[in-house]
């Protein structure tokens, strides 16, 4: 998985979803917290990226709201899931455990599938 699923799955542990006030973190209690949950290696430089990716997408979000790259290293902020990127979080892991069959397409020259048995 991509160091962003696995930041989602840190914010979808109990502690980020809580209601206000949550707890300030910095990145390297979040890379502490991913290193515990199994991601080996995590430079907190590494994490800024992605958890701006995931803010991007309004999958996450932060207090204060803006809080610039440069600012990253030294701030303490809090962080939590949204509702969106909760869902997202549930697709992803659906996807990953095999539980959303494979989109498939009908060969070419295949007949078209039987129309579906008409309701009463």
């Amino acid at each position: 998985m991509d160091l962003s699923t696995e930041l989602l799955k840190l914010l979808g542990t109990k502690h980020f979803t809580k209601p206000p006030p949550r707890p300030k973190v910095g990145l390297a209690k979040l890379a502490e917290a991913l290193r515990r949950l199994g991601t080996p290696g995590i430079a907190p430089e590494a994490i800024v990226e992605p958890l701006l990716g995931l803010k991007g997408r309004g999958w996450a979000q932060t207090a204060p709201k803006i809080i610039m790259k440069e600012e990253f290293a030294e701030a303490q902020f809090e962080v939590w899931p949204t509702p969106l990127g909760l869902t997202e979080l549930a697709r992803r892991v659906a996807d990953t455990a095999g539980g959303a069959p494979p989109q498939t397409t009908p060969a070419a020259g295949a007949p078209p599938p039987p129309p579906a048995a008409p309701r009463n």
